[in-house]
Formats: C-alpha cells, sequence, structure tokens
C-alpha cells in the first residue's frame, strides 16, 4: 500500500511537471517567419487613444439634465457614458537607407 501511495504521489507530480509547456512547443517556425513577415510589412503601423469614460448620478430617478447626455431613464439616477475618446493610426515609410518618406495620420476624434 505504501509503494502505491508513493507511486501515485510521483505520477501526479510528474504529470504536473510535463503539463508546462515552453514558446517552442507552442510557435513553430513557420508561425514566427510568418509573424515576421507581418512585422517587416506592418511595422512601421501603430495605433493608439484614449477613452474618457463618466459616471454620472442624481439625487432621483428621472431628474432633469444637470450634466451633458441629456435627461435621466424614469427608473434610473445614474449612468455610465463617454466623455470623450480618438483612436488614431500612425503609418510611416521608409526609404532604403531608413529615412522616412511618407508620415501618415488617421484619427478619428468622438467628443
Amino acid at each position: 500500500m505504501r509503494y502505491l501511495l508513493i507511486l501515485i504521489t510521483v505520477f501526479i507530480f510528474s504529470s504536473r511537471a510535463l503539463a508546462q509547456r515552453t514558446i517552442n512547443d507552442v510557435m513553430d517556425s513557420t508561425t514566427v517567419n510568418h509573424l515576421l513577415i507581418i512585422s517587416k510589412k506592418y511595422g512601421s503601423l501603430s495605433f493608439s487613444g484614449y477613452l474618457q469614460p463618466q459616471f454620472q448620478v442624481a439625487a432621483a430617478n428621472g431628474a432633469l439634465a444637470e450634466y451633458q447626455g441629456g435627461n435621466f431613464g424614469e427608473f434610473t439616477n445614474n449612468r455610465f457614458r463617454l466623455r470623450r475618446g480618438r483612436l488614431r493610426a500612425d503609418y510611416m515609410m521608409l526609404n532604403d537607407d531608413g529615412s522616412p518618406s511618407t508620415y501618415f495620420v488617421l484619427q478619428f476624434d468622438g467628443t
């Protein structure tokens, strides 16, 4: 019985150790090569932005508009809303010598 208990304990700990995967197990060279191609083609493309949510509370349900966003609903006295936000995409094309030749910015403001 003692040997069986030791065997089960060793089996549990060894199976847990085999469950650990390395990055080489997950990504093969084909996947890495595809990511490298995408990085070379779109590496100069970047996205940025921000969101500014706002939480509003009224003294009573269905209160008139003391804040931006209109009157509160009939059965509510609090709400979340998006006060402002921006999404920006930047792209820079480089010459063969590494100097920038084209810079393009597309920006959406949600204010």
